[in-house]
């Protein structure tokens, strides 16, 4: 099965083996695939603990801050044969019931079908798969605001660590111009288009999107789904290459000026920053390599980021050093 929209190529083959190449999205625009990714954390508990835990969150579209991403009505029903809606259904409304929108002849009726549909397609196959956004490009000012607020970090992860029950990764197929598939050119494969379609405005991301999958059913967002899998998936801790904090990650009342040089920067966290000591002691056990961000003086627009040594001088208290 094939489809080529904006000069990507979809394709499905669902007569191999799930760690094969079941999916394919493939432009001329992107001739390699990245072997290493960012992705951007928040200074919070839950965020620490994917990276003291090493895991990654596979997302419900639901979550996410775009409320166009993966948007339902890239999928059209319209040529849908009743046999597949009964599939896609897989006993979650009655059939009886179905069966009776489907063969209305009422506007309404069909428009009440192609809705439960797409209720279908979201809370059916979302419960399979979940999807962890990533990036080529950790020194874009909008990303570090709209994720982090500048005060988190970003984790380069190397993909050769993850676990294997992925698909991708997977550029973003960016456009102004959304172009509708019928549900039967993929069927419940239908995901691999829908969630790779994003809106022009977001194409400075350069995201790549990793699609994974498991035995279990997945926990969906207003469902309650007992004994549903977390959307954790666990990784190598040597996928870990580098976490680059934010320009903002050491806050401005933080730097103790009188002990600091040009050289060096002496930083004292306050007493409920547990999350911030708990990211620096990762750092530190792990000897990982760290960045911080910064702003290009040359241009006073534009990020770039640093290597830094980290020091720790007491228990809350810090040196930092750039790395010529």
């Amino acid at each position: 099965m094939k489809h080529t929209f904006n000069s990507f190529n979809y394709s499905v083959d669902l007569n191999v083996k799930p760690e094969h190449d079941i999916f394919q999205i493939k432009s001329e625009k992107f001739k390699e695939i990245p072997t290493e990714l960012f992705h951007f954390f928040e200074l919070n508990r839950k965020h620490i603990n994917s990276i003291l835990e090493h895991y990654v969150f596979a997302g419900h579209p639901y979550d996410f801050n775009d409320p166009f991403d993966c948007n339902k009505e890239l999928i059209t029903f319209d040529n849908t044969s009743f046999k597949h809606i009964l599939e896609l259904n897989n006993g979650i409304f009655k059939p009886d019931s179905l069966a009776e929108l489907f063969n209305s002849t009422k506007s309404e009726d069909k428009f009440k079908l192609y809705d439960h549909l797409n209720w279908l397609l979201y809370n059916v196959i979302y419960m399979k798969v979940g999807i962890f956004c990533a990036t080529t490009n950790c020194e874009s000012m909008e990303m570090w605001s709209y994720y982090s607020k500048h005060q988190g970090y970003a984790v380069k992860f190397d993909l050769s660590y993850f676990p294997k029950n992925y698909w991708g990764p997977f550029p973003i197929n960016y456009t102004d111009n959304f172009e509708k598939i019928e549900y039967n050119k993929f069927n419940r494969a239908s995901f691999i288009y829908q969630s790779n379609i994003k809106a022009q405005c977001w194409d400075h991301e350069n995201e790549w999107r990793l699609i994974f999958y498991g035995p279990n059913v997945m926990k969906v967002p207003h469902r309650d789904l007992p004994k549903a899998h977390n959307r954790k998936f666990y990784f190598n801790p040597k996928a870990i290459k580098e976490i680059v904090l934010g320009y903002s990650f050491f806050e401005i009342n933080e730097y103790l000026n009188d002990q600091s040089t040009h050289e060096r920067q002496v930083v004292k966290l306050r007493k409920k920053r547990k999350e911030k000591r708990k990211i620096l002691k990762y750092i530190l056990t792990n000897n990982i390599q760290t960045s911080m961000i910064n702003l290009n003086r040359e241009s006073s627009s534009t990020l770039g980021s640093k290597p830094i040594k980290i020091r720790s001088i007491s228990a809350s208290k810090y040196e930092i050093s750039y790395i010529s």
